[in-house]
């Protein structure tokens, strides 16, 4: 399916895991890189101590036993008949992966379930990035057999209909495309007046919504469905636990300026707590 695909690895067991996955992805003639990139600001703290130059020479040696372990990884993947290389390089990790991601279809990112703080670094590649970004959650190895794509009605989701065709067809998937329809509350000062949903013929907006649904992301087989909510993100999250979906394909960033704002929210949103994987079709 992918030609060829990245996989930057910090050497946790959630990054390694992702190997196998590129494997999965990775078409029969294609190359998988896997790459790991050293910190080269290490060295800006050996101004700190009395003998920098010790300091200099237990970096290299760090950096030496890193370049050493990524080549033992991909060595252990020898006996596959993929290609899988190994790229080791310095610079800061974020900067390094979009230089690289550039000559890739697919970059893979292993991470736990649950990002914990800021994770700057990996929203950072997700936000930059040119190409299509798998995001592997956890350490299971992903097991496709379902796919949910949630759709907002006012995006150009033709390259994101394409990518899952053909997933479903590589992969023999079943596809559900959920839309959530958000039920805001009025702000009048400092209170929040709840939407009086009897007032609303909701029966109505859903068919709306499917028929739309139905035009926009015609693919044969696929179940539509409707979910109403204040939060977008954990509405798609919740529903994914109940319909068990093995991933979540989210569109790349929009062209207007709202697209980008919902979009961006919404993602950065589900790559927290969603634990499952997350494909970003850009």
């Amino acid at each position: 399916m992918f030609r060829k695909i990245l996989v930057p690895i910090d050497f946790s067991e959630e990054a390694v895991n992702a190997i196998d996955t590129a494997i999965d992805f990775v078409e029969e003639d294609g190359t998988i890189v896997v790459m790991h990139a050293f910190p080269e600001d290490l060295s800006f703290y050996a101004s700190f101590f009395d003998n920098p130059s010790e300091l200099e020479a237990r970096i290299m040696e760090l950096s030496d036993k890193a370049e050493q372990k990524l080549n033992d990884i991909v060595n252990s993947y020898k006996q596959s008949s993929i290609k899988i290389e190994a790229f080791f390089t310095q610079g800061k990790p974020y900067l390094e992966i979009l230089k690289k991601e550039a000559e890739v279809d697919l970059t893979i990112l292993g991470m736990r379930k649950k990002l914990h703080g800021l994770s700057v670094s990996p929203l950072k590649v997700i936000r930059k990035a040119q190409h299509t970004i798998l995001i592997q959650k956890g350490t299971e190895k992903l097991n496709l057999k379902s796919i949910l794509i949630p759709l907002d009605l006012s995006e150009n989701i033709e390259k994101l209909r394409q990518y899952v065709s053909d997933l479903k067809h590589v992969f023999n998937l079943k596809l559900y495309a959920l839309n959530v329809v958000e039920i805001l509350p009025f702000e009048t000062g400092e209170s929040a007046i709840q939407l009086n949903l009897s007032d609303i013929d909701i029966e109505t907006v859903k068919q709306n919504v499917l028929k739309t649904m139905m035009e926009n992301f015609a693919i044969e087989g696929t179940s539509y469905n409707v979910a109403l909510g204040v939060d977008p993100a954990s509405e798609i999250v919740d529903f994914a636990e109940d319909a068990d979906i093995s991933l979540i394909t989210m569109p790349g960033k929009g062209k207007t300026a709202f697209e980008r704002a919902f979009l961006g929210s919404v993602t950065e949103k589900l790559v927290h707590i969603s634990p499952k994987p997350i494909l970003i079709v850009k």
